[in-house]
């Protein structure tokens, strides 16, 4: 465990239980706990650790909310290559995730080198925790996301992997000078909401925990927020015997994705069995 490791699980515990005490944190956030070394930065994301071994059944403690997905792949490391339950920045590389699969069709037209700068350039804006495998001048069946320019020839175009048109999305110029860093961008952003999206319809072996959410509508409390039109409630309650770590998160109409709870502090909290988490309104 890291410092800001800590520092999170601490203060989601001060907020969720109501203290008034604020942790703070001075230093490296990536060195270990006790130690005289530092995690390598962007490595911790994507590490995970084995927390049950049945049989052929491996069991890690990361999940759809880390951004894993079926057919992700993990290289497993003998002991001698973790420190303090983690790999630090001497260690081998990171796990190998799964890339998501975007088939790009251009026109072969092109004066403004624009899209050769697309071909050229897509890669370099690659990055381990959500990675992309760009395939170009070809309709590819399997593919989670497609791009083309329209019959304009001037705009880029988002389709699904079922070919679905993909609306509320900002537009961006097919050859404006700017084109692969706001493509990918995007892609990133889309690849991310939909992993989150689909969280919930995916398949697994695993057993669903127990437990009741739902959204209460309240009235507005203009003296939290006087240009609030809407307010709701948020209700969630352990059914297991056996704690559960909870993230609530929002996904907006144009593709956003906020966390609501626990908040800033952690990216979950844990909620005791047969309790509920503390009550919260949202306008």
């Amino acid at each position: 465990m890291t410092y800001s490791q800590l520092h999170e699980l601490l203060g989601s515990m001060m907020k969720g239980n109501a203290l008034t005490q604020q942790p703070m944190h001075l230093g490296d956030p990536q060195h270990i706990l006790f130690a005289t070394k530092s995690t390598a930065a962007g490595l911790a994301s994507l590490l995970a650790n084995v927390v049950k071994i049945s049989g052929a059944c491996v069991t890690l403690d990361k999940g759809l909310s880390n951004g894993i997905a079926d057919g992700d792949q993990f290289r497993l490391y003998p002991p001698s290559a973790v420190y303090c339950g983690l790999i630090t920045g001497d260690g081998p590389a990171a796990p190998v995730v799964k890339p998501t699969i975007v088939s790009v069709c251009l026109p072969e037209a092109d004066p403004d080198a624009a899209f050769r700068r697309i071909h050229q350039d897509w890669s370099s804006y690659i990055h381990s925790t959500l990675p992309l495998d760009l395939q170009f001048d070809s309709l590819i069946d399997e593919a989670d996301f497609s791009v083309d320019t329209g019959p304009d020839g001037r705009i880029l175009r988002f389709r699904d992997w079922e070919k679905r048109h993909i609306p509320y999305l900002p537009s961006i110029p097919a050859n404006g000078p700017g084109n692969v860093k706001q493509l990918m961008g995007l892609l990133k952003h889309l690849s991310s909401y939909q992993l989150l999206a689909e969280a919930g319809q995916t398949s697994t072996r695993s057993r669903t925990p127990r437990y009741h959410f739902e959204l209460l509508k309240e009235k507005p409390d203009k003296d939290v927020n006087q240009k609030a039109v809407a307010s709701w409630r948020v209700s969630f309650k352990n059914l297991e015997d056996k704690p559960l770590y909870v993230t609530i998160l929002d996904l907006g109409p144009a593709y956003g994705v906020q966390r609501i709870y626990p908040g800033q502090y952690a990216s979950s909290q844990e909620i005791k069995g047969k309790t509920d988490i503390p009550p919260r309104g949202y306008p």
